[in-house]
């Protein structure tokens, strides 16, 4: 049978994947946690509110952890979407690297 469409799971994952914020903030945060406070001064380009929604859909996903002193933390989940994106990382940059020498090549 062919394929002719990404199942809604793979869309919904790649979708959070691709959000700008979403995995900024998975790939500043740690097993530790970090201050809000902290996450604020790290990550510019948006305001305090949009990165307290992007905190809290993150914890409502099961990704991020809080405690009562507004502090964030991956979740067991959360390490192991971290790791996917540095995979993704990891291949982006083999890629531009394999670019290069073909362009350099031109």
């Amino acid at each position: 049978m062919a394929m002719h469409e990404l199942s809604l799971g793979t869309k919904v994952g790649l979708s959070i994947l691709n959000d700008r914020w979403y995995s900024l903030m998975l790939m500043r945060l740690s097993t530790d946690f970090t201050d809000f406070i902290v996450l604020r001064k790290a990550v510019r380009g948006l305001s305090t509110t949009k990165l307290l929604v992007v905190l809290t859909k993150l914890k409502q996903m099961g990704l991020v952890e809080a405690n009562d002193d507004y502090a964030f933390r991956l979740s067991a989940h959360g390490q192991e979407i971290q790791m996917l994106l540095t995979q993704i990382e990891q291949f982006g940059n083999h890629e531009l690297m394999h670019l290069g020498t073909i362009l350099s090549k031109s």
